[in-house]
């Protein structure tokens, strides 16, 4: 990684990078649709999790971002519809 940051063109360094890029687009997606699969379950925080990780790994995946702060959305409803039945 610091050799592509100083010389972003650098090609055994590209060549190295390649496989791990692969590697994370391949794990964010299944972390993606893990999180999906959660989230019809209802289980809304480990759904959570999956999307902030996706988020974290891939910063591009605006899907993922979006489903992170629709999934903080509806955790924050529901413990407010809870706090009004206690």
């Amino acid at each position: 990684n610091e050799a592509l940051r100083l010389y972003p063109g650098h090609p055994q360094a590209q060549a190295a990078l390649a496989p791990l890029m692969a590697r994370i687009g391949t794990e964010s997606e299944r972390l993606y649709k893990e999180g999906i699969q959660l989230l019809e379950a209802k289980q809304n925080d480990q759904a959570l999790e999956r999307f902030e990780a996706v988020a974290d790994m891939a910063p591009e995946n605006e899907k993922a971002k979006k489903m992170a702060d629709e999934t903080r959305q509806r955790i924050e409803k529901l413990k407010a519809i809870y706090a009004q039945i206690d």
